[in-house]
């Protein structure tokens, strides 16, 4: 927990991600999607309690977002003052043509997270991290050629 970009350092939100991660593995038991012969080993039932971890710091960065970078020695991110986030987002989004580039290029350009994190919380649309990191791959080949998205930020 304390290890992931997102977390702040707070240590009363240590404890209210910690309960978070478990109500919802909670979640998951009572409702019947997990169960315990779901985990061969310890191994297989740590590893989805750092997937509901990972959820449980990702919606609390969501509703508290940061003001100021957690890592002093970082890098300032380039401003381009004239570029509308939203604008580029929407016209980014009218181009993903399926749900498995809608998740990937979200969860890796506005979450910051990796294809294997990606590809971990959405077994059903990918089958490994080399198949999240293909699908962004594509996309981007795909951003870098369309002349009308370009065309879109010219005159900006």
């Amino acid at each position: 927990m304390r290890r992931h970009s997102s977390f702040s350092g707070n240590t009363h939100e240590v404890a209210d991600l910690t309960q978070a991660s478990f109500l919802q593995l909670l979640k998951q038991f009572r409702t019947g999607q997990k169960t315990w012969a779901d985990f061969h080993s310890l191994a297989g039932l740590l590893k989805y309690v750092q997937l509901c971890v990972n959820s449980a710091v990702v919606n609390l960065a969501r509703k508290n977002p940061l003001t100021e970078p957690l890592d002093k020695n970082a890098p300032t991110p380039i401003e381009l003052p004239n570029l509308d986030t939203k604008a580029l987002w929407s016209a980014v989004e009218a181009r993903l043509k399926t749900k498995p580039e809608q998740l990937a290029i979200y969860e890796r350009f506005v979450f910051d997270l990796s294809p294997r994190e990606i590809a971990q919380r959405h077994p059903q649309h990918f089958a490994s991290a080399l198949a999240v990191s293909r699908v962004i791959a594509n996309v981007l080949a795909r951003l870098r050629r369309d002349q009308d998205f370009w065309a879109g930020f010219s005159d900006r």
